[in-house]
């Protein structure tokens, strides 16, 4: 980042790499444009809902769901038995679970899972959705790959 623009909150820019190292480098060079890819369709909830409805469950409001999702226990006992006592926040101890698209003709964009991680033993911790996927006919989970996509595109060019 350019700290020289501190100072001008309508100005912020990357850094050249006009100082050179240590300090500096070419951050317009490291700029991964596939980290800002997005695998959904977004789906905003509805303005007029009555956020206190204990019927309605949407993840981050009362987390208990996903809407247009169902939780699946088999799903997430299968993804627990998948990646075993991993935690994203290492060393903290976390909760899964996996929701399942309910309806995947009518929302045919949408990924048919949705994951949802929590911190155990962390004071007002909430859901936060890690991943989201396809599963295959025998309900193998299906994540995007950058690897997968570039794998695909060379074996067109070659063949």
């Amino acid at each position: 980042m350019n700290y020289q623009c501190i100072g001008d909150t309508k100005l912020l820019d990357y850094s050249h790499g006009t100082n050179g190292p240590p300090y500096d480098q070419n951050d317009w060079e490291m700029i991964s444009l596939s980290y800002f890819q997005f695998n959904k369709e977004l789906v905003p909830e509805p303005a007029n809902r009555d956020f206190h409805d204990s019927n309605i469950f949407v993840w981050g409001e009362n987390e208990v769901g996903v809407t247009g999702y169902e939780y699946d226990e088999n799903l997430t006992q299968n993804f627990i038995s998948l990646i075993g006592s991993y935690s994203p926040v290492d060393p903290i101890e976390v909760e899964w679970k996996v929701f399942r698209l309910i309806d995947k003709e009518d929302y045919p964009n949408l990924k048919e899972i949705k994951i949802l991680v929590k911190t155990k033993y962390v004071p007002y911790s909430s859901w936060s959705e890690y991943a989201e996927g396809d599963l295959d006919s025998e309900d193998n989970f299906l994540f995007y790959s950058q690897q997968s996509i570039i794998d695909d595109v060379m074996s067109k060019i070659s063949s």
